[in-house]
């Protein structure tokens, strides 16, 4: 597998474990900002929420695209290798 897709691979699969826990983060800091009546503040969070959800909906979609590139290059390899 060539070293580009591992990294590409590796980058999807990290974003698709960590962007949850950024989501919680800032829609937690949302919540708080709010309960400390910064309307203002807690709707900028809120949106910045949304725009890592949107980011993570994309991870999530592309990482079996990227794992079925993958896979189809590595057996058409493993073809060329074996004859």
């Amino acid at each position: 597998m060539p070293a580009d897709s591992r990294r590409v691979l590796l980058r999807l699969l990290a974003s698709a474990l960590f962007l949850p826990i950024a989501i919680v983060l800032i829609a937690a800091l949302s919540r708080l900002l709010a309960a400390l009546e910064d309307p203002a503040g807690a709707v900028a969070f809120d949106r910045i929420a949304l725009g890592v959800g949107i980011v993570w909906v994309l991870v999530l979609v592309g990482l079996p695209i990227v794992l079925a590139i993958q896979s189809l290059t590595a057996d058409r390899h493993r073809d060329d290798e074996a004859e």
